[in-house]
């Protein structure tokens, strides 16, 4: 089954997303401006992730904000609404760990992408250097 958090009150809830929210923007804070304008620009994938992330589903680890919110920023940079083949758990509830192509370490942490032969079309996001244990990454067709 999906892997929700479960929170004691709508406040905890409220509350831990924001906190969540507070680290993607603070990421982005250290970018030129034009670079920040993009998480308020409804047409830019970086504003569709954080939309995501903000209203679609709650995080299953508060540690993992900007990581999920970089893998769903690749997942609206590279057209994978329109042109993955495989989007097994892509998008969901479910941990980040386990949608089609990620590999974790033991602490949850991305180590692997492996997307090869998935129709990626596009540009591959910078914020993907924000997955710091990322070790490979296999996009070829």
């Amino acid at each position: 089954g999906a892997v929700v958090p479960q929170y004691d009150s709508i406040d905890q809830y409220q509350t831990g997303l924001l906190e969540e929210i507070t680290q993607i923007v603070t990421y982005y804070s250290s970018y030129s401006s034009n670079r920040q304008s993009s998480l308020s620009n409804p047409t830019t994938p970086q504003y569709q992730a954080l939309n995501w992330t903000m209203h679609d589903v709650p995080l299953s680890r508060p540690s993992s904000s900007m990581q999920r919110f970089a893998l769903v920023l690749l997942f609206y940079s590279t057209h994978g609404n329109r042109t993955w083949l495989h989007t097994d758990r892509w998008m969901s509830s479910h941990d980040e760990c386990t949608w089609y192509g990620l590999t974790c370490n033991e602490h949850g942490n991305v180590t692997e992408i492996i997307l090869d032969r998935n129709h990626l079309a596009g540009t591959l996001p910078l914020e993907l250097a924000a997955l710091d244990r990322l070790s490979v990454i296999e996009l070829w067709e």
